[in-house]
């Protein structure tokens, strides 16, 4: 559910929050009751219009106010819709008569090639007392070299051990004495070693469960530990990390085309020294490069919070429409891009109400997209910077003829501004400026998925968790959600990287970044 005063979405399907539900209740009861008054109000000045005389207003005003009266109408319905069901910005794929159905498939799904697992050959024979043929009563031999083989995915356990561990010492003649070393553990006189640690993070911040839940999974295994001390294991590893996580975003930061979004993330629970409850209603900021992501959690939306992103960045910064961007643009030395994505979903929307107006703008913004597939498909076999040249080609033909095409039509068409038409308009005209870079700078994507896409990490933990519970939880979020997204980006299994940035801020060494490990694998 998403209202013009409440911008947060609601999926009233998957929600469980009694709190949020009650608030998704509320906001759509206003909302009905907002658009209600309306109607009543352009039902009375069309009958106003009705009793006068044709020739004292016109035929052009009596149609506006029809036209705006069918919006009210059908927008009502479409919110009345969303509360029993739900909403969903995929657009509806029209069925002609001459589509048949999809033959179903009887085959079965195909066996997942299993390479990177240890084999482990078993025997089976049989009991001794089963040695009698069931046939003549007579004795069963084994038929030698002669066997059914089958392959069995089969699982060991998890298990923890306790382990005394005794360290030899050794002494010289001299006085001088040396103590072998012990099993690395992320504080010296700490219990617990740095591999459960890792587990713990990777728990968290890569599985995204709750701290809660592990315990009593870990409970399960014969382990009895609290919570705490597992948060204990985080913080820590979260402290160890946080230089690499800062030179990571200076780097992002330097890239020539960045990729900025947003989303809310609750601070629940946390006081200040004074006592006081901070806001719940803090923010996830991400920023994605060519080396990662970074996210930064902050107390709001607003310019400040955005800024310490974006402080750094001098090239191209592509984002949604959301304003902050557009303000930061104007007083830090970065260009602003949008995506065409946000575009698409506007005129997505406005199909139900206006199909014959939006439904070209939809279809045109869908041949930018194919053109854009179309040129990854020949970028596989040739060099970045062929690929590049290609690109620049390709959009400065094809794609600026269409993106001209739609500034014409969007010129050309008069609506009401509060209308769903209206309003993708609105968002067409007010961000065109951003929405003609991609054509002239072939390193700009098109769409702003891929920041998208590294959100969702972070969202599923949110939800998981329902946020953070204190500012120093909030530090330990950013810094290990930003390492391990962007590990899984560089194509590095996270939990080798976090072990090996640990042996090196254990040892005083410089710590690396993901890729940076993904360059030393390859």
């Amino acid at each position: 559910m998403r209202t013009a005063d409440n911008p947060t979405v609601i999926d009233l399907d998957r929600e469980s929050d009694p709190e949020r539900l009650r608030l998704a209740a509320k906001l759509l009861d206003a909302e009905v009751l907002r658009l209600q008054h309306k109607l009543k109000d352009a039902s009375k000045l069309l009958a106003i219009i009705a009793a006068r005389d044709a020739d004292k207003l016109g035929d052009d005003a009596d149609k506006h106010v029809q036209q705006r009266l069918k919006y009210l109408e059908i927008e009502l319905a479409k919110r009345r819709s969303e509360a029993l069901s739900g909403g969903s910005e995929r657009r509806p794929r029209k069925k002609s008569p001459e589509d048949k159905p999809k033959k179903v498939s009887r085959k079965g799904n195909k066996r997942t090639s299993q390479s990177q697992l240890p084999t482990e050959e078993v025997a089976t024979k049989l009991d001794s007392a089963d040695l009698g043929c069931p046939c003549c009563g007579g004795q069963l031999k084994e038929w030698v070299g002669k066997q059914d083989a089958s392959e069995v995915v089969d699982v060991m356990g998890t298990h923890y051990v306790l382990k005394l561990v005794k360290q030899s010492k050794y002494r010289c003649r001299c006085g001088h004495i040396e103590t072998a070393l012990g099993i690395p553990k992320l504080t010296p006189n700490g219990r617990y070693t740095v591999e459960f640690g890792v587990q713990v993070a990777l728990a968290k911040f890569c599985d995204y469960l709750p701290l809660d839940r592990l315990q009593k999974m870990m409970e399960r295994c014969g382990l009895h530990i609290t919570s705490q001390t597992l948060w204990d294991q985080i913080y820590m590893i979260a402290n160890l990390l946080s230089p690499a996580k800062d030179r990571l975003l200076k780097l992002l930061q330097g890239n020539d085309v960045v990729i900025a979004d947003e989303t809310r993330w609750p601070l629940l629970g946390a006081r200040t020294k004074a006592g006081h409850r901070p806001s719940k209603n803090w923010c996830i900021w991400a920023i994605v490069g060519k080396e990662g992501v970074v996210y930064e959690i902050q107390s709001s939306r607003d310019n400040g919070a955005g800024a310490i992103l974006l402080a750094g960045v001098h090239g191209v910064v592509l984002a949604d429409g959301y304003g902050v961007y557009g303000s930061l643009a104007k007083t830090h030395p970065f260009t602003l891009a949008h995506d065409w994505t946000h575009v698409r979903r506007y005129f997505i929307n406005a199909e139900d109400t206006d199909p014959e107006a939006a439904t070209p703008f939809v279809e045109e913004i869908g041949k930018l997209f194919g053109l854009e597939s179309e040129i990854d498909e020949v970028a596989k076999g040739k060099t970045d910077q062929e690929a590049g040249v290609h690109r620049a080609k390709v959009r400065a033909s094809e794609s600026k003829a269409i993106v001209t095409r739609i500034g014409e039509m969007a010129a050309r068409i008069r609506t009401s501004k509060e209308s769903p038409m209206g309003k993708a308009l609105t968002y067409l005209k007010n961000r065109w400026k951003g929405l003609l870079v991609y054509l002239t700078n072939p390193s700009v994507p098109i769409t702003s998925n891929a920041v998208e896409r590294s959100l969702r990490g972070p969202v599923l933990g949110r939800k998981n968790s329902l946020g953070s519970r204190s500012e120093r939880g909030i530090h330990a979020a950013s810094v290990l959600y930003s390492l391990i997204e962007s590990a899984r980006l560089s194509g590095v299994e996270p939990g080798h990287y976090l072990r090996t940035a640990l042996r090196a801020a254990l040892g005083k060494e410089t710590i690396p970044l993901p890729h940076e490990v993904a360059i030393t694998m390859a």
